[in-house]
């Protein structure tokens, strides 16, 4: 409600007072409705994790309470390296397909989890993904008060910047449309460990054959996500499993 009124309050006085300048892609009206939009999707999302819970059979709430720790422990080392505050939490619910709600006015990770994890537990590992996906949008670096997201994208953008060339000027605008999907990867990667690389290799050859290889905009192209995960687990510093035994089997 405060997130609502604050808003709309700054856009109408912004627009009538002409402070703020008209998009020429979006109305007043329509930056109204986005902000509407937002909180009614916002509402939705509570009402059914707390219905869910109130209303659903045991197995979903016991489901339930096995995907909010889970999300939680995923969430604790971001917590705990400063990436984000220390009353942040966790809230899961079940809907078709996993997703991160990103909400912008509370410490709340609203992580949507299919139905399915209440009968295969191999699908809780979307959790620590979608956790990924929390962080990159809400961290920051510590001690500056950077989002992390600017970070990563600026860093990103020096070490690849030698690739850009006058035969592929779009290579700045390819590195940004992974950027966030890449980051989820290396997150769920560092938290699940090889369990995690394998399923997503698994889920790698869903695609169709045309889509294996072609780029959504969004997603890093299929064929590739399974070396991301195998780079993560060859690279990353652990004392007591050998993930770079797990990396080459999984690339074998």
């Amino acid at each position: 409600q405060v997130y609502g009124r604050d808003l709309l309050t700054y856009f109408h006085a912004g627009f009538s007072t002409r402070r703020l300048e008209m998009s020429d892609d979006y109305s007043p009206e329509a930056v109204y409705s986005i902000v509407l939009n937002q909180i009614g999707y916002d509402l939705e999302v509570l009402q059914r994790a707390v219905q869910q819970r109130a209303s659903g059979s045991a197995a979903m709430t016991e489901t339930l309470k096995e995907t909010d720790k889970l999300a939680w422990l995923a969430l604790k080392p971001a917590i705990d390296a400063g990436l984000l505050p220390a009353n942040t939490t966790a809230v899961t619910y079940f809907q078709k397909s996993p997703v991160s709600r990103v909400i912008p006015y509370a410490p709340v990770a609203l992580i949507g989890v299919p139905y399915s994890c209440m009968s295969v537990a191999r699908d809780h590992l979307a959790l620590p993904h979608e956790i990924g996906h929390y962080v990159f949008w809400h961290g920051q670096v510590p001690g500056t008060g950077q989002p992390l997201r600017q970070a990563l994208q600026r860093a990103a953008f020096e070490e690849l910047k030698q690739c850009v060339t006058l035969d592929s000027p779009e290579f700045p605008t390819w590195c940004a449309v992974w950027l966030e999907e890449l980051f989820a990867d290396v997150y769920g990667a560092l938290i699940a460990g090889p369990v995690m690389a394998l399923d997503f290799q698994d889920l790698a050859l869903h695609s169709s054959c045309e889509g294996f290889t072609a780029s959504d905009n969004d997603h890093p192209v299929p064929i590739l996500r399974p070396e991301i995960y195998n780079q993560v687990l060859a690279r990353a510093a652990n004392d007591t499993q050998r993930w770079a035994d797990w990396a080459a089997a999984l690339q074998q």
